[in-house]
C-alpha cells in the first residue's frame, strides 16, 4: 500500500489532517508542491487569503503542469481581490492556465467566469457561464450565475429567463429568487416582484442580500416603512455592506430627510471611497436642494477617475439637465444606455430631456424605444402622451388605462399616468375628461410629496416674500444702486412658469449676439454666496432664509468677487456652447422674479425682462403640468397663494425699481410677434436681426417644461384657454387678473 500524501487527504475532505501532514512533508522536502498546495487550501478555508495565495503560487510554480493547483490559486486570488477591492487579473490568469491544462475542468471555468464578472467583463463572463450551462443544464448555480452576468450587462430579459430556469432546477435557490424579484420590480411588476422577494426571505432568513432586495421591491411600490424594516434586518446581518447603506440613504431621501440621507451616503463612502452609487446619491441630495453646481462638483472627480457606474452617469445627466446643458446630459444618458441597453428607464430619461428641450420627434423615438423594452414603462407612456397629446395611439392609451386598474399602484406612477391621459384628452378637446384626469394626477402627486415631506408651505413662502420686500426697499436701493458690477452682459427673463419665458428666450437666442443658456441657478447661487463670509454660514444656506443683516452691510468690495465669479461662469458657458462673442447671455429662470432686487444690485446695468400672461391661463397651464421641482402647482389653494405672492412682489419691484425692467405680455407677443420682438432687441441695446422672427428654427437644447412649443411657430390657441376649463375648474374664476401693472 502506497504512503498517504497531503493531496489524498484533501480529496477525502480532511483539510486539517492534510495540513498537518503537509507540515511534516515540508520539513523534509521544502519544495514539495503537493504539501504547499495542501497548506494553501487549508489557509484558504480559514480565510487567510494572503497566506493561501503565497502557498498556492509556490505550488503552481513548482508543478506548473498540475491544473488542480492553478484552479485553487485562481479561487484564492478571486477571494482576496473581492475582500480587499483589488484587481482580478491574477485570478483570471490562473484560471485560464488551469483550463489550458484541462479544458473540461468545470471548477476552473467557474472561477474564471466569476473573476471576469467581478472585473465587470460581463460579456466574457456570460460566455463562460453559458459554456458551463451547456455542459450541466440542470445546475442552478451555473444558471443563476449566467443570469447575474446578463443582468449586470444590461440584458435584463435574458436574465429573467435564466433566473426562472434556475428556479425550475432548484426551487430553493435564494439568489435566483431575489434577483428575479428585483428585475421584475424594475419592469414595473411590483406584485410579482414582492412575491419572489418575500419567498427568498422565507427560504433564507439569514441572507442579508435577500432582505435588501425585498426592501428595494418595497421601495418600488412606495411602502417605505416596510422597506426600512427589511433594510434594518439586512443591516443587522451585514452592517458593512456598502450597497445597503446606499439603499437606506435613498429611503431617507425619498421621505424628505436630506440630512439623514447624506449621513448614510457618507457612511457608504467611508466603507468604500470610490463607490459610484454612493457618490451619485450624495450628488442627488444636493440636486434635490437645487444645488446642481455642487452636485456636479461631487461627480466630476469620480467621472474623471473613469468610473462609468450607471447611477453616476444617470445623476450626472440629471445635473447637467438641471443646469440647462441638455446636450451633454444626453451624451451621459447615451453612455448609461450602452452599459444597460435593456433598461427602459434610461431611454425614458433621454426622452424627457429631449422633450423638455423641444426636440419632440427624437423624444418620441426615445419613449418608443423604452416601451419596446418595457411596455409598462410609465414614464415613457406619460412622456409620449405629453408630446403626442390627442395623436397618442389607442394601444398606448389602453396600456395607461390598464395600469391605472392595478390593485397596488404607487402615487408617483398614478400621477404620471393620469397626467398623460389628461394631456391626451386635452389634445382631443375633451376638457371634462382632461380636468378629471388632471385632478387625479395632482391628488396623487400631492400624496407622494406629503409622504416625502415636500409639501408646499404657504406660510413660509409668505414670510420669505415679506422679508424680500422689507430687505430690498427704497432706502436700500438709494444706498446700493451703484455698487454692483457695470457689466451689460447678463440678461434675465423672469415671470411665473408657463408665462412665455421659453418663447421669449428663443426669440432672443436667434440673434447672433445673444446666447440663451436656459434655466440656471446662477442668480440664486450668487445670492446665497453672501453666506460665505458671514456668521450665517452655519445656517446651511436655507433657501427660504434672507440674509437681512448681510444685505445691510453690502458694499462694492463684498459684491465684486460674487459678480466676478458669476461672469466667469457666463464665459465658460459661452465657450462650451459655442458662442464666444455673445454680447448678451440670457438666463430664463422664471423664479428669479423673487431675486430682482438682488439682480439689480449685483448688475445695475443688466437687462431684465418680465414675461406676463393672463394669470388664469398661467394657473391652468401650471395645474396641467407635472413639475418635478415645483411643489405649489398641484393644489388650487397653493397655486392661488403663489400667484398672489407673485403679484405682490412684482408690484413691489415696479415701485422700488422703476424703469429697471421691461414687461412683455404673451398675448401681445402672439398677436404681433415682430413688434414685440423688436422691442425686446431694442431693450437689449442691439441692432435688429430678422432671424429673431424664426425662434423655432434654433437647434440648441435648453431645459423647459414647454415641450412642443419651442420648435413651432407662434400660435394663438393657448390664449384664453382657461375659458374652456372654467365649467370644471371653478377656481379659475377666483383669480384677480387686474393688477397686471403698467407695461
Amino acid at each position: 500500500m502506497s504512503e498517504m500524501k497531503p493531496g489524498d487527504l484533501l480529496r477525502s475532505g480532511d483539510l486539517a489532517a492534510a495540513a498537518k501532514l503537509a507540515v511534516n512533508v515540508l520539513a523534509d522536502d521544502p519544495g514539495n508542491a503537493d504539501a504547499l498546495h495542501a497548506l494553501g487550501v487549508h489557509a484558504l478555508s480559514a480565510g487567510a487569503l494572503d497566506e493561501a495565495c503565497n502557498y498556492l503560487k509556490s505550488a503552481a510554480a513548482t508543478a506548473p503542469a498540475t491544473a488542480w493547483y492553478w484552479c485553487n490559486l485562481g479561487h484564492a486570488c478571486l477571494q482576496r481581490a473581492k475582500k480587499y477591492k483589488g484587481e482580478f487579473f491574477d485570478s483570471i490568469e490562473a484560471s485560464r492556465r488551469a483550463l489550458e491544462l484541462n479544458p473540461q475542468y468545470g471548477q476552473a471555468r467557474f472561477n474564471l467566469a466569476c473573476a471576469l464578472l467581478e472585473a465587470n467583463l460581463f460579456a466574457e463572463a456570460g460566455s463562460e457561464f453559458q459554456s458551463l450551462c451547456e455542459s450541466q443544464p440542470e445546475n442552478a448555480d451555473y444558471r443563476c450565475a449566467l443570469a447575474d452576468s446578463q443582468r449586470l450587462g444590461g440584458h435584463w430579459r435574458s436574465a429573467i429567463k435564466n433566473y426562472r430556469r434556475a428556479l425550475e432546477s432548484d426551487a430553493e435557490h435564494v439568489r435566483a429568487e431575489s434577483n428575479l424579484g428585483a428585475l421584475l420590480a424594475a419592469f414595473g411588476d411590483g406584485e410579482k416582484a414582492l412575491e419572489h422577494c418575500r419567498r427568498a426571505v422565507e427560504k433564507s432568513p439569514k441572507s442579508w442580500a435577500a432582505h435588501r432586495l425585498l426592501g428595494r421591491c418595497l421601495v418600488q411600490v412606495e411602502d417605505f416603512d416596510e422597506a426600512m424594516h427589511a433594510y434594518a434586518d439586512a443591516f443587522d446581518l451585514n452592517p458593512a455592506a456598502v450597497e445597503l447603506c446606499v439603499d437606506i440613504a435613498r429611503v431617507w431621501q425619498e421621505n424628505g430627510d436630506i440630512g439623514e440621507a447624506a449621513v448614510w451616503y457618507r457612511s457608504a463612502l467611508d466603507l468604500q471611497p470610490d463607490d459610484g452609487a454612493a457618490h451619485a446619491g450624495l450628488a442627488s441630495v444636493f440636486l434635490d436642494q437645487g444645488q446642481s453646481a455642487r452636485a456636479l462638483a461631487i461627480l466630476d472627480e469620480i467621472i474623471k477617475s473613469g468610473n462609468d457606474d450607471v447611477e453616476v452617469l444617470k445623476v450626472h445627466a440629471q445635473c447637467l439637465w438641471q443646469e440647462g446643458d441638455a446636450e451633454t446630459a444626453i451624451e451621459q444618458a447615451r453612455k448609461a444606455q450602452k452599459a444597460q441597453p435593456q433598461n427602459a428607464s434610461l431611454y425614458a430619461l433621454s426622452g424627457q430631456i429631449l422633450a423638455s428641450a423641444g426636440n419632440v420627434d427624437q423624444a418620441n423615438d426615445e419613449h418608443l424605444q423604452a416601451l419596446a423594452l418595457n411596455p409598462r414603462c410609465i414614464s415613457a407612456l406619460s412622456g409620449l402622451a405629453g408630446s403626442l397629446r390627442g395623436a397618442l395611439g389607442e394601444k398606448h392609451v389602453q396600456s395607461m388605462q390598464r395600469l391605472l386598474e392595478k390593485r397596488r399602484l404607487r402615487d408617483g406612477a398614478s400621477a404620471a399616468l393620469h397626467s398623460g391621459l389628461a394631456q391626451y384628452h386635452d389634445g382631443l378637446k375633451d376638457w371634462q375628461a382632461a380636468a378629471t384626469h388632471m385632478a387625479a394626477a395632482n391628488a396623487s402627486q400631492w400624496q407622494q410629496r406629503e409622504k416625502r415631506e415636500h409639501a408646499y408651505d404657504r406660510d413660509l413662502h409668505s414670510l420669505r416674500s415679506l422679508k424680500i420686500r422689507q430687505a430690498f426697499n427704497a432706502e436700500f436701493f438709494q444706498r446700493c444702486s451703484a455698487i454692483g458690477d457695470p457689466s451689460e452682459e447678463p440678461v434675465f427673463i423672469v415671470g411665473m412658469p408657463r408665462s412665455g419665458t421659453t418663447l421669449t428666450e428663443q426669440i432672443l437666442a436667434r440673434h447672433p449676439q445673444v446666447l440663451g443658456i436656459g434655466e440656471r441657478n446662477l442668480a440664486s447661487q450668487s445670492f446665497h454666496a453672501l453666506w460665505a463670509d458671514s456668521r450665517m454660514a452655519d445656517a446651511g444656506g436655507d433657501e427660504e432664509a434672507i440674509p437681512v443683516d448681510v444685505l445691510g452691510r453690502l458694499d462694492q468690495v463684498s459684491l465684486a468677487p460674487i459678480a466676478a465669479h458669476y461672469l466667469e461662469q457666463l464665459t465658460v458657458l459661452k465657450r462650451s456652447l459655442g458662442k464666444h462673442d455673445a454680447l448678451r447671455v440670457v438666463d430664463k429662470m422664471p423664479d428669479n422674479y423673487n431675486l430682482l432686487g438682488w439682480i439689480a444690485t449685483l448688475f445695475p446695468k443688466a437687462r431684465i425682462i418680465h414675461c406676463r400672461r393672463d394669470l388664469r391661463d398661467v394657473a391652468l397651464s401650471c395645474w396641467l403640468t407635472q413639475f418635478g421641482k415645483i411643489h405649489w402647482a398641484s393644489r388650487w389653494p397653493d397655486l392661488l397663494h403663489r400667484i398672489k405672492c407673485y403679484q405682490d412682489l412684482m408690484q413691489h419691484w415696479r415701485e422700488v425699481l422703476p424703469g429697471r425692467f421691461i414687461e412683455v405680455d404673451y398675448e401681445a407677443m402672439v398677436a404681433d410677434q415682430e413688434t414685440e420682438s423688436r422691442r425686446l432687441i431694442d431693450w437689449l441695446g442691439l441692432e435688429w436681426d430678422p432671424a429673431c422672427l424664426e425662434h423655432y428654427a434654433g437647434d440648441s437644447l435648453v431645459r423647459t417644461a414647454s415641450i412642443t412649443q419651442v420648435r413651432q411657430p407662434i400660435y394663438t390657441r393657448s390664449v384664453a384657454r382657461w375659458k374652456a376649463y372654467l365649467p370644471w375648474i371653478p377656481e379659475l374664476g377666483k383669480i384677480d387678473v387686474a393688477p397686471y401693472g403698467p407695461a
